[in-house]
């Protein structure tokens, strides 16, 4: 299960709400459900690290 790629998605709701896990679900393009319930490829995990770091820049 997705439980790499859901963590993103926990921090993502814990440094900004529901808008930033919402934004972070728009940059992956991947809602968090579908997130926690797919396998952690390394393709999508890198692509969610990337993600994740402009959505630092933007809620810190």
């Amino acid at each position: 299960m997705g439980q790499q790629l859901y963590y993103y998605y926990d921090q993502a709701r814990k440094m900004g709400g529901l808008r930033a896990q919402i934004k972070l679900s728009s940059l992956m393009r991947l809602s968090a459900a579908t997130a926690a319930h797919m396998g952690d490829s390394p393709e999508q995990l890198q692509r969610c690290r990337s993600a994740f770091s402009r959505l630092q820049q933007e809620f810190r």
